[in-house]
């Protein structure tokens, strides 16, 4: 079975779908912004939580190597 579409009616699709594609653009742009904050966020409490370890005179928490940890590890309590 063979169905005809217009010029018309493609023009209408192509439209419809771009104006879907900028509400996901839209969406996705939010949703980074809001990833963007909450490690922005997270990290200053990794570093507060530095902070207060290394004015108790405690050691800075380490990751699995050994390093100090920075921002998007994990942390590893001893």
């Amino acid at each position: 079975m063979t169905h005809f579409v217009t010029i018309d009616e493609l023009e209408r699709e192509i439209q419809y779908l771009r104006e879907q594609n900028q509400k996901i653009i839209k969406e996705l742009s939010q949703v980074v912004k809001e990833n963007r904050v909450l490690r922005e966020e997270l990290a200053l409490q990794r570093r507060g939580i530095y902070d207060i370890l290394e004015d108790d005179g405690q050691e800075p928490l380490k990751k699995k190597d050994g390093k100090s940890g920075e921002e998007g590890e994990e942390l590893c309590l001893n």
